[in-house]
């Protein structure tokens, strides 16, 4: 017999025997449970059954289920004497209540009412804490066992109770309420396009783990919700079953003491609060701060801001967790990066520490990939003592080599930092000379050498002092400052710097220098207003004339140095025709000139020729120059010196072949390649006045006979290969200037010229700097560096990772493209 009761105005439907009696204990009786609907909708309750005369495993899961919906107001659970009706357990029973729509209701065809009466365990999942997003209202966490602690990992769909993987963000979960619940997604979500990665792992649907009339939704326990502990799959929590599936299959049990919260071990990629800790450690290398920075009262106060609930790691577990832990992730990341590359090369850069006052030495190597674009990767930092022995200096680099599998062929050195000085000289050169490391000087740090040496002069270092102390009045009064900015605005010019420190760059005294010379007017006027002694601020008229000198000077090597900041990658190419311009033509004297200019470009002069004055150097640097199509005309070489550089390199093309065993010709096909259009490239505007190169043409198939010089004859000695292939570059017509990439050429005809090809590769990864331009002329890198040079020195490891995650601006983790 079936009986509808009325609590609370819902229909309860319930199984009554003969002979019920409220009183005898051991009359069978039905259970009736009212589940709140996990669809979310309070009009449609769900109903479930069970009876007392089951068997003991049903009854002991009858008691599971009434422990697990105890959130169930107690009239909610209901006692029935009497014995249950068979029918109920039969899905195709047809309805017998008075009500025949609510007993519809309840006994669906799906049969979800039904399934733990049929013996089916309960489904557990746990409602998202603080859920924003709608999709929620359709989701929940897998728990972790028998727990409130929810898997951050899984989640399982309340509509078809199938598991799906949880990455941090609803992408997926969207997507799979779009494809298999569309009527559930609000209609200007519908036409959702997920990428192509979200459509194939939606495609591969898992089949349910149960019922929806198993699902039993809990919110998570407070103390999950207060530590925001959202387990990885697999990860130990204390007091939990470490399970592999919501069943509870395989579960083994995780031991735990009193202590293991002090001594967690660290997980790169598990909750919020570790993914927050892996942005701080990632900031922190990427803009070079000390570690200490953790411990700040400030920047506690800023996350405490952001996630009130942030627990913080102390500056030590930085330094001895993370950090390392990071650090060996980024090696295994390079030395992946370095498999299979033949040849680097090296560059060396010297800087001082103001913290710590000690010089180091930072290495950072150089190679063409796969793909034909210069990859950078910066290796360590070497501290450097001023008893440094070159030898204890060779082995190190040695090690350093060997430690990284490098082979190297060359090695680029500079500094950028004046105040070196008391280290040995000579030091790196005898270091790298004793492993047999061919080594070229920074072009950076020959430029500021030549700028150093006009602004020694003694009465241009007396003009700058009188600048210095102009901008310093300027700075301390704010009424001068107010006015002097408000005029220079009102006629579009740019403000006067903040300050001129001794120890300014030479690029940024001539910034103060233009802005001056904009400005002289504008400053004389606001000084006369406000009656300030101008004899005694505002430079005099032989200073001037020493301050436009050096500005003469100063000008063209600051072209030079934004002609390199806006190469990709300044090839040690760029060397010679850099020079040239600035040693023949800006700095080249003129009868115009006064006798104090005349003296500052002399120096300028000598400072940059000495600094490329070695033979071998010379050699080197014109084989770069021949192996870069935009410059192999070499147009200010005399004919001997042409035929030099390409004896030298048939050499070591010669030297490429004979190594290739197995060595034969291939046939040539050679076809140019026009440059792209678009803005003319800083290179092209610096040079163009002396390589007047046409772009290249597409060679015609009468001509492409004659380039080889050899028509189909086989060639087998490296000698004829090697003067072969000369040939044939010799007869392409030069690259414009205005291609930003020489390599782009290279990967266009590596079939064609099969061994010289390669040897462009080894030569054109060799930098013209120690450190790239970009980091020395924009604010960003000037301030990057200046932290760089206040680390502590148990932080060095942050100089390593900060290089490799594109610290600053424009450094060596910033690969060369353009392909």
């Amino acid at each position: 017999m079936k009986t509808a009761f009325q609590i609370e105005g819902k229909i309860e439907v319930m199984e009554q025997g003969e002979g019920q009696s409220s009183g005898n204990e051991e009359t069978p009786y039905t259970v009736v449970v009212q589940i709140p609907n996990p669809y979310g909708d309070s009009s449609d309750p769900i109903y479930v059954f069970g009876s007392s005369n089951q068997g003991s495993d049903q009854t002991a899961r009858m008691t599971q289920l009434y422990q697990a919906v105890n959130s169930v107001e107690s009239e909610n659970v209901i006692y029935v004497q009497g014995e249950a009706d068979e029918g109920l357990n039969d899905e195709s029973a047809e309805a017998e209540v008075h009500d025949g729509e609510t007993e519809e209701a309840i006994c669906d065809g799906d049969g979800g009412a039904m399934a733990l009466l049929q013996g089916a365990t309960p489904i557990r999942i746990i409602a998202h804490p603080h859920a924003k997003s709608f999709v929620w209202q359709h989701f929940g966490f897998v728990p972790l066992g028998d727990t409130d602690t929810p898997d951050r990992r899984r989640v399982l769909c309340r509509l078809c109770l199938r598991e799906l993987p949880y990455c941090g963000n609803t992408t997926n979960l969207q997507y799979h309420l779009q494809r298999y619940h569309r009527d559930v997604m609000p209609a200007g979500l519908r036409e959702m396009r997920p990428s192509p990665r979200t459509a194939r792992r939606a495609s591969r649907l898992p089949d349910p783990i149960g019922d929806p009339g198993q699902l039993i939704v809990v919110e998570a326990s407070p103390e999950a919700r207060r530590r925001g502990n959202y387990a990885r799959r697999g990860a130990a929590v204390p007091g939990v079953l470490n399970n592999s599936s919501i069943h509870g299959d395989n579960e083994v049990s995780v031991p735990t003491s009193t202590g293991a919260s002090n001594q967690q071990t660290w997980h790169w990629h598990s909750s919020r609060k570790q993914q927050l800790t892996n942005h701080i450690t990632r900031s922190l290398v990427t803009d070079c701060l000390p570690i200490g920075t953790v411990e700040g009262p400030g920047f506690q106060g800023l996350i405490k801001l952001l996630d009130p609930s942030f627990e913080f790691q102390t500056a030590n577990q930085y330094r001895t967790q993370l950090l390392p832990t990071l650090h060996q992730e980024e090696k295994k990341r390079i030395l992946s990066s370095l498999t299979g590359v033949e040849y680097c090369s090296l560059t060396l850069d010297v800087w001082r520490s103001r913290e710590v006052d000690v010089c180091y030495l930072g290495v950072a190597c150089h190679f063409v990939n796969s793909e034909w674009v210069v990859d950078s990767r910066y290796l360590a930092t070497l501290e450097l003592t001023q008893n440094q022995d070159s030898e204890d200096l060779t082995r190190r680099v040695q090690r350093l080599m060997a430690d990284w599998r490098l082979t190297v062929r060359w090695a680029v050195t500079g500094s950028t930092a004046p105040e070196h000085s008391d280290l040995p000289p000579g030091l790196i050169n005898s270091a790298l000379t004793a492993i047999h490391l061919p080594q070229v000087n920074c072009l950076a740090a020959a430029l500021q050498h030549a700028a150093n040496k006009a602004m020694q002069v003694p009465s241009v270092e007396a003009a700058l002092k009188r600048v210095r102390v102009l901008v310093n009045h300027i700075q301390r009064t704010p009424e001068l400052r107010i006015k002097i900015q408000e005029r220079l605005a009102s006629q579009n010019f740019s403000g006067l710097s903040s300050s001129l420190p001794r120890s300014a760059s030479w690029f940024q005294v001539y910034t103060v220098l233009q802005k001056l010379q904009v400005g002289r007017d504008v400053i004389q006027a606001v000084f006369t207003e406000n009656r300030e002694d101008t004899s005694a601020l505002l430079p005099n008229q032989k200073e001037t004339f020493a301050l436009d000198a050096l500005q003469a000077v100063l000008k063209p090597l600051n072209e030079a140095a934004d002609t390199l900041s806006g190469d990709p990658y300044p090839s040690v190419s760029l060397v010679l025709p850099l020079l040239f311009k600035l040693t023949q033509v800006n700095l080249a004297e003129s009868s115009d000139d006064t006798q104090l200019l005349a003296d500052l470009k002399s120096l300028a002069r000598s400072a940059l020729r000495n600094a490329y004055d070695r033979e071998d150097t010379q050699q080197l640097l014109r084989m770069a120059m021949y192996l870069d199509p935009r410059l192999k005309r070499l147009p200010f070489f005399t004919k001997e010196e042409k035929m030099t550089v390409q004896q030298l390199i048939r050499k070591e093309l010669t030297k490429v072949i004979k190594k290739q065993s197995g060595a034969s010709a291939s046939s040539l096909n050679y076809r140019g390649i026009q440059s792209p259009a678009g803005k003319k490239p800083k290179l092209a505007a610096m040079l163009e006045d002396i390589f007047a190169v046409p772009v290249s043409q597409v060679v015609d198939d009468d001509e492409k006979d004659g380039l080889g010089g050899h028509g189909n004859s086989p060639l087998s000695l490296p000698e004829n290969i090697a003067q072969s292939e000369l040939q044939c570059y010799e007869n392409e017509e030069a690259v414009s200037l205005e291609e930003p990439q020489p390599l782009r050429w290279w990967k266009a005809r590596e079939g064609q010229y099969k061994f010289l090809s390669k040897l462009a590769r080894r030569v054109l990864c060799m930098a013209a700097t120690a450190i790239p331009m970009r980091r020395l002329l924009t604010s960003e890198g000037q301030a990057w560096t200046d932290r760089r040079g206040v680390l502590p020195a148990e932080d060095l490891e942050v100089i390593f990772l900060s290089h490799n995650y594109g610290g600053g601006s424009g450094t060596l983790s910033a690969t060369a493209t353009g392909i």
